[in-house]
């Protein structure tokens, strides 16, 4: 474990150690060991991987700013529009480009998660 983190520290340095915490960065990574298919991406796994575990602590940190603002549960997401009396907010959910794919439409790192799960997803088609 301890050589994928540093594999993907040194792939992606926006994620140092002092920003990402290691135990931040194993309990996504356990996630992700669980969640990408090695069978499914072959020689290209690890990037699957890093790119879904860098999505994840994208939205960490996310969660992790919002709680230092006092707005915990907001995800991160641009306002579109607030009101005050009578309280209202609406979301900016553009970026949201893939549908059905939740969450991962929320990153950069998700959508290029996305984008290699098409490329490596389509397999055989049997009729």
């Amino acid at each position: 474990m301890e050589t994928l983190i540093a594999e993907f520290r040194e792939i992606f340095k926006e994620f140092d150690a002092e920003n990402f915490p290691d135990s931040a960065v194993e309990f996504f990574l356990q996630i992700a060991l669980n969640y990408v298919d090695k069978a499914r991406f072959g020689n290209i796994y690890n990037n699957a991987l890093f790119l879904y575990l860098a999505h994840n602590l994208s939205i960490y940190n996310s969660g992790q700013a919002a709680a230092r603002a006092g707005s915990i549960g907001s995800g991160g997401r641009a306002i579109a529009s607030k009101s005050v009396g009578s309280v209202s907010i609406t979301y900016d959910n553009s970026s949201d480009v893939v549908s059905g794919a939740g969450d991962l439409n929320a990153t950069t790192y998700g959508r290029q998660f996305l984008q290699l799960q098409k490329m490596f997803g389509a397999g055989c088609v049997q009729i």
